[in-house]
């Protein structure tokens, strides 16, 4: 297994597991499930979460940055970063918000559009009121 694939499924199961443990009813799916990670259960309904992580490297700074689906086939985006030192960030934000505060890339291939969103814009008051805020999903 890769560093790149073991990173990003520990980021699935970190983001579970602190959904489980404020309250929120939560599935892992299948790997490489096109577009989202996880479903949760928000009053008897089904969303879905894209959940993507970064870990801290020597170059990590402002400018680092997720790349997201802008397919809109979700509810919920979670960004995580985990730093050397482990601690671990987490942002849980609606996926009207994320690509509201992202910027557009075209892939290389230049048929699928993503958005991307910077650890700068992570860190400005408009979205820290999403960092750690695991209850944001509960009703």
């Amino acid at each position: 297994m890769n560093d790149k694939k073991l990173l990003g499924d520990s980021g699935e199961h970190y983001a579970m597991s602190m959904l489980g443990f404020n309250g929120i009813l939560c599935s892992k799916l299948p790997d490489n499930w096109k577009h989202y990670d996880l479903i949760v259960q928000r009053d008897n309904r089904l969303e879905r979460v894209s959940v993507k992580t970064r870990s801290e490297s020597p170059s990590f700074g402002k400018g680092s940055w997720f790349r997201f689906e802008s397919t809109g086939m979700y509810e919920w985006v979670i960004f995580i970063v985990k730093f050397r030192n482990s601690e671990i960030r987490s942002w849980i934000i609606p996926f009207e918000i994320a690509v509201k505060n992202s910027s557009t890339t075209r892939e290389e291939s230049g048929r699928s559009e993503k958005r991307t969103i910077s650890w700068g814009k992570l860190e400005q008051p408009s979205l820290l009121k999403y960092l750690n805020n695991w209850t944001l999903l509960r009703f």
